[in-house]
């Protein structure tokens, strides 16, 4: 890695235009740079570093260079190739603070750098290795003790660099994030998060002003997206028919009768009624339910699971359960304070209740429809042989999944489906897509978030999951979709 530095003796006449200049570079402070100078151990044949600099910036590095006095070496540093395409992902290391070698055990230095955040610090241990050291005596040079140093340990993900580039292009300017996974054996493609940062910044230094602004945004890019929790919306009608299919509650042959927009139980729900989109049917089976997101379909079909068996349905994908995600993520969950009630039931059904999901978690919920009804465990990091590992055994019928998949590809091929515009020839996928209002009044107009996640059904070796926030007045989920299909297109 190219760090750049002035050796003072070779300055020459114009010493303090040399070191105006390479301040502006370098983006630094003159003042800065002529305190680093005057330090005692420097001499006029020293080369007192300044900064290490990103190899890729060649320019910078040949016009710095040809200043009287200022030359290069290079020096081992870490180096984040991928920038803010991975940033949450990979996470950073930077120097240790005097407080965090307070608290140390003993296993770093003054001069120690520490993962912080992402993959760095999820796996500090095995990446920094250990420090080795020597104990002697200075005038006869007999060792006392010793112990050799340690190298770290590689660690290798299973992520495919251009799904994670091609995702991150699609978000770069929203506040969302996107999860990409092969279905057929849970490996993660792609995990990306935005607004993002460049951890490159951490030991390369920040533009004037970047790490302010940076931290006065309040979409928070220094913050991941895609292991916190959200509501899901309508993404969740495919797992709320799982359940019906499996408790017996909704058959994939047989149709609702249905009438109206608006519907309740009975008279005890007072004023509250389930509203759907359009009334257009009468008698509404689970392809065209999906195709239409209704959500009368589907309040219904929770209350005919009932609670116990809908929160049981909802346990066998995944909800209230530890991931066993390397990447630490939190759990999803059902709600604050179990079903206790027919109306949070029913609106619990189409993804308007109480309901918390991390993207991760959503992606991996809908890899029963591409595995005969089996759940997979989404995994990180690479492991010995490609076996795939089954989370939750046959949590919906195989021919219940076929059902759902064909319901699904009308959402995307139906031009009565939320996810037809715009229309794309040649993809062959399934999706559904959601949008969820966050309010804290119930009469309030709360921003919303779009979701989409979709799953190539005919080369079954790509599902994505992406939400963006705050899509009200940018076509709703439809804005989702349109970035989900030039995915899928490439």
């Amino acid at each position: 890695m190219p760090e750049i530095g002035v050796v003072p003796g070779e300055l020459g006449d114009d010493k303090d235009g040399v070191l105006k200049k390479i301040a502006n570079m370098l983006d630094m402070e003159k003042k800065d740079i002529e305190k680093q100078l005057s330090a005692g151990w420097v001499k006029d044949d020293s080369f007192v570093p300044l900064k290490k600099v990103k190899p890729e910036n060649t320019d910078l590095l040949k016009k710095a260079t040809s200043l009287p006095g200022v030359l290069k070496q290079d020096t081992q540093s870490r180096y984040y190739p991928f920038g803010e395409k991975a940033a949450h992902l990979t996470g950073y290391i930077r120097p240790i603070t005097e407080e965090e070698l307070k608290q140390d055990k003993g296993s770093y230095s003054e001069h120690s750098l520490m993962g912080i955040v992402g993959l760095e610090h999820v796996y500090e241990k095995q990446l920094r290795g250990e420090i080795g050291w020597t104990i002697s005596v200075p005038e006869s040079g007999a060792t006392i003790a010793s112990k050799d140093a340690k190298d770290g340990t590689d660690i290798h993900t299973t992520i495919d660099i251009k799904k994670q580039e091609e995702l991150y292009s699609q978000l770069k300017d929203d506040s969302g994030t996107a999860v990409a996974l092969q279905p057929q054996t849970g490996e993660t493609l792609a995990l990306v998060s935005a607004p993002s940062y460049d951890p490159n910044g951490f030991l390369f230094g920040w533009k004037k002003g970047e790490w302010e602004k940076l931290n006065k945004d309040k979409e928070a890019p220094f913050t991941s997206k895609f292991n916190k929790t959200y509501a899901p919306g309508s993404t969740i009608k495919p797992i709320t028919a799982s359940i019906g299919l499996k408790n017996g509650a909704i058959k994939t042959d047989e149709a609702k009768k249905i009438v109206g927009k608006e519907w309740q139980k009975d008279s005890s729900w007072g004023g509250y009624k389930v509203t759907r989109v359009s009334d257009q049917l009468s008698e509404v089976n689970l392809e065209n339910a999906l195709i239409t997101s209704d959500n009368i379909y589907f309040a219904q079909t929770a209350l005919d699971t009932g609670s116990d068996k809908f929160t049981e349905g909802l346990k066998s994908f995944g909800f209230e359960e530890k991931l066993g995600y390397e990447f630490p993520t939190k759990a999803s969950s059902i709600s604050n304070d179990g079903i206790d009630s027919e109306i949070l039931l029913a609106d619990s059904g189409y993804g308007q209740g109480q309901m918390l999901m991390s993207p991760i978690h959503l992606a991996a919920s809908y890899t029963p429809f591409l595995n005969n009804g089996d759940l997979i465990k989404p995994y990180l990091i690479k492991k010995d042989g490609d076996e795939k590992e089954i989370w939750h055994k046959n949590v919906v019928p195989a021919d219940g999944a076929e059902t759902i998949t064909k319901g699904l590809r009308g959402v995307v091929e139906d031009p009565r489906g939320s996810a037809y515009k715009p229309v794309v020839k040649g993809l062959s996928i399934a999706g559904k897509t959601g949008t969820a209002e966050l309010k804290t009044k119930k009469d309030e107009k709360g921003k919303e978030n779009g979701w989409f996640t979709a799953y190539d059904y005919k080369n079954k070796d790509l599902l994505i999951t992406m939400m963006i926030q705050d899509v009200s007045d940018r076509g709703g989920s439809s804005y989702v979709v349109n970035k989900v299909k030039n995915v899928f297109k490439k």
